[in-house]
């Protein structure tokens, strides 16, 4: 009921404005809906059905009533009576009630079929309409899968440089995000955790492209879990680009976390690494987060990793 009263009033926003002050103003006037991509956990006819589902529930549930001006079919069959209906007049309003449309991606599922079951007495919800189990796969070894080969994608546009960079005369490079950590105490395992913390979310990029391998923390803490690149592989990647952009973001504390070594393989928890942006009451810099000394001190020490490449 609330998503219905919602889109109904975007609809009178849009008929305001276009009718009111589009011509005089010269704007455009749309809708920015979020959406997750679900893969289907098996090849079965039944899983596929179901990430359609999990997709017209998300993104199909605002996306079209405003192109077709009704609600998609999986969710009228799935949720009956209790899904509200727009009268013909809504209808109307509501389709083509945008100039643009936003997307907020997130992440990714599988999205498995929830077999209905007539025995199931229990108060229907959003989430046991959809008749869809999602899971977010193996954490433990897709998220080093999916940046080796965006590694490797990267190496390939080498094809920029013997085609088009001489006649061009453009440049090559990539972008990486990184934090700065502070160790939460002077003990050496601290230190050392802040360290590995760097190289799980910078060196996991940089020490490919500068050194043609990943760094030795993630390689001995991941093991086998992380792929690995062949010789030749290995020479595309290094200094596969004519400059460095960085994105910093903020500062954390980062102190070493055996208890971490017990915990299911998951990217988030292999740098047995615990991080946090206090420290008894106090953050990693004098005043915000982020601040000037730890952008100085992450550029210097990213500086002196491409220096080394």
């Amino acid at each position: 009921m609330a998503s219905h009263n919602q889109l109904l009033a975007h609809a009178a926003a849009v008929k305001i404005y276009r009718t009111n002050y589009q011509a005089s103003q010269n704007g455009s006037i749309g809708i920015t809906l979020n959406c997750h991509w679900f893969l289907p956990f098996s090849n079965d006819t039944l899983d596929h059905q179901a990430a359609q589902r999990a997709l017209d529930f998300m993104f199909g549930w605002f996306m079209q009533p405003v192109t077709t001006g009704e609600y998609p079919l999986s969710m009228v069959s799935f949720v009956g009576n209790r899904l509200p209906k727009f009268t013909r007049e809504q209808s109307k309003i509501l389709t083509g009630s945008f100039d643009f449309i936003g997307v907020n991606y997130y992440t990714s599922n599988y999205a498995a079929n929830i077999p209905h079951s007539n025995n199931d007495t229990s108060k229907s919800t959003y989430f046991k309409d959809t008749h869809v189990n999602l899971t977010r796969g193996d954490s433990g070894t897709e998220p080093y899968l999916t940046s080796h080969y965006q590694l490797l994608a990267h190496a390939a546009a080498k094809l920029y440089k013997t085609k088009y960079q001489a006649s061009q005369k453009g440049l090559l490079g990539i972008t990486l995000n990184s934090d700065w950590f502070v160790p939460v105490s002077k003990e050496k395992a601290d230190r050392d955790a802040a360290q590995r913390a760097l190289d799980f979310m910078f060196g996991w990029y940089m020490e490919p492209v500068t050194k043609g391998e990943y760094p030795k923390s993630m390689q001995s803490m991941v093991g086998k879990r992380l792929p690995k690149f062949s010789e030749k592989e290995s020479e595309q990647l290094k200094g596969s680009f004519d400059f460095l952009g960085l994105n910093y973001y903020s500062s954390f504390y980062a102190a070493n976390a055996p208890h971490l070594r017990g915990a299911e393989p998951a990217q988030q928890t292999d740098a047995l690494v615990n991080v946090t942006n206090q420290h008894d009451g106090k953050l990693p810099g004098p005043m915000l987060v982020v601040h000037l000394s730890t952008i100085s001190r992450t550029i210097a020490f990213h500086k002196e990793t491409v220096q080394q490449k």
